[in-house]
């Protein structure tokens, strides 16, 4: 037998064999808002994983654990580390744990990774989230967080985790979103009532600002509802669907206002991203629902409609950001 081989199959399984363990950062959360720049210390709803001379990653802030700290949920820090900036923090933010050493060197990086993650060490070839070392990874230069996610696609990706809170000036910005619509102001809305086709999907493009877990979705009905039944889908940014209500359809209801239906399972998103919303209806094709107008919606918004059967949400024959005047829907998902 060649000695050579059993040499290198020998060694393929001791790198294999001694390859480290996924490390996923502990989280925590603020118990007390952070007002300021300067104060020297904050408070943790758990100081589990929290060690003197590692790391509070929170918001775009890192922040080093003192060398006096021994035990205890208020932590000693020295604020704006890693050349990061200080900055005021709302209670409940989330924080992560970085210990001293491996940790903190993998952590914190001077870029933002992007595109396919979890690449595969030798002799595999999948992409897995659990092939990085360690989850999530920061950027030390601009603040960003980013963890490797596994898509609608099936693909693992660098997906950015958008801060708990952003304090700019007097106003807040809280995250993670809990509904998110189609277009909304200050973009100038006009509208136009369509009326059902009968399985015909009509598909508006729609942004996700954050990952978040979604419900389900409603649409903006018309002045004639209570006959067809609605389908609602969620397709991703390359057209294939990633959550649909019963297929069987629900029938519409509250005329001129929204009426919204669950997902028969609840989905995951991730953003930022670019997203379609989309109504199929039946049977009858007498029931309306409102529409994005011509000079409705910015340049690159993209809506558009495609024949169907209904009760089959097929993928999107091709995913557009053209505006097509009354075929995109007026929706949120929540």
């Amino acid at each position: 037998m060649n000695t050579k081989l059993i040499a290198l199959a020998a060694l393929l399984v001791a790198f294999v064999s001694i390859a480290p363990a996924q490390v996923a950062l502990t989280s925590t959360s603020l118990s007390v808002a952070v007002a300021d720049t300067t104060s020297t210390s904050v408070v943790l709803a758990s100081a589990t994983g929290v060690l003197a001379n590692g790391y509070l990653f929170v918001d775009l802030e890192a922040m080093q654990v003192l060398g006096s700290y021994s035990s205890g949920t208020t932590i000693p820090v020295r604020r704006g580390a890693s050349s990061t900036t200080a900055r005021a923090h709302l209670s409940a933010a989330v924080v992560y744990v970085v210990t001293p050493g491996n940790q903190a060197r993998s952590a914190f990086r001077t870029y933002t990774p992007s595109g396919a993650c979890g690449l595969p060490t030798p002799p595999s070839t999948t992409l897995a989230r659990t092939n990085e070392f360690i989850l999530p990874v920061f950027n030390i230069l601009t603040g960003e967080s980013v963890d490797c996610v596994t898509g609608a696609s099936g693909a693992p990706q660098w997906t950015r985790i958008l801060p708990s809170s952003i304090t700019m000036g007097q106003s807040t910005i809280k995250a993670p979103y809990t509904a998110f619509t189609t277009l909304s102001p200050p973009n100038a809305i006009a509208t136009t009532s369509v009326t059902n086709v009968n399985g015909t999907i009509y598909f508006s493009q729609i942004f996700v600002p954050t990952n978040a877990t979604l419900t389900g979705a409603c649409v903006l009905n018309g002045g004639t509802v209570g006959t067809d039944k609605w389908i609602f889908g969620l397709y991703n940014s390359n057209g294939q669907v990633v959550a649909n209500t019963a297929l069987t359809g629900t029938t519409s209801a509250t005329a001129s206002k929204y009426q919204c239906i669950a997902f028969t399972a609840t989905v995951s998103v991730y953003g930022p991203n670019n997203y379609f919303i989309a109504l199929q209806g039946g049977t009858s094709a007498t029931d309306n629902f409102q529409t994005y107008a011509t000079a409705g919606a910015p340049t690159n918004y993209g809506t558009q409609s495609q024949t169907g059967t209904f009760g089959t949400m097929a993928a999107m024959t091709t995913p557009t950001v053209t505006f097509t005047a009354a075929k995109g829907p007026l929706m949120i998902l929540y």
